[in-house]
């Protein structure tokens, strides 16, 4: 347990830009390096953590789950969330004493390139084994035509997405 926690505490004090940022390194710490889990048993744990309510990190609590039963969801979900927490905490005090606008605009300015990367990152690295047919492929072009051009809400498309995957691959 006190690994999981210590992994998952190195990927939360690693990771920002949101939960999708964090993705490229749950994936290299437990399927890469630790071989906890397989590729496919990680992507299930980030669809999981999808259709669960709650930021994207809290794919870390099915990971923990399928690692450690229970006592590895609670080690894997505090280690992901504490120095998200700690550094808030210490970041918020700072802020309202020091920060202006124009600095908070700044910054912004080159993490949210960052952020962008790593999504594309994660995309092309767990996009090809996402798709394994046709209809996957048709899936998940509907998902992206709901969600972008029709302005159908997220939770909504996921939903529908699932149940039409569930439908298909049946």
């Amino acid at each position: 347990m006190l690994k999981l926690f210590l992994v998952f505490l190195k990927i939360g004090a690693c990771f920002f830009g949101g939960g999708y940022a964090a993705i490229p390194l749950m994936k290299s710490e437990i399927v890469d390096h630790l071989g906890w889990l397989t590729n496919d048993a990680f992507l299930n744990a980030i669809a999981v953590g999808q259709v669960t309510p709650g930021p994207v990190a809290i794919s870390s609590t099915f990971i923990g789950y399928r690692v450690g039963g229970f006592g590895g969801a609670l080690a894997a979900t505090a280690g992901m969330f504490l120095p998200s927490f700690l550094i808030m905490l210490l970041l918020s005090a700072f802020y309202c004493r020091y920060c202006r606008e124009q600095d908070l605009k700044c910054f912004s300015r080159v993490v949210l390139p960052v952020v962008i990367g790593l999504l594309l990152a994660v995309i092309l690295e767990l996009g090809s084994p996402a798709f394994p047919s046709l209809t996957a492929w048709a899936i998940g072009g509907a998902a992206f035509l709901l969600t972008m051009w029709g302005k159908v809400d997220f939770s909504l498309t996921v939903i529908l997405s699932g149940f039409a995957g569930f439908m298909m691959f049946k």
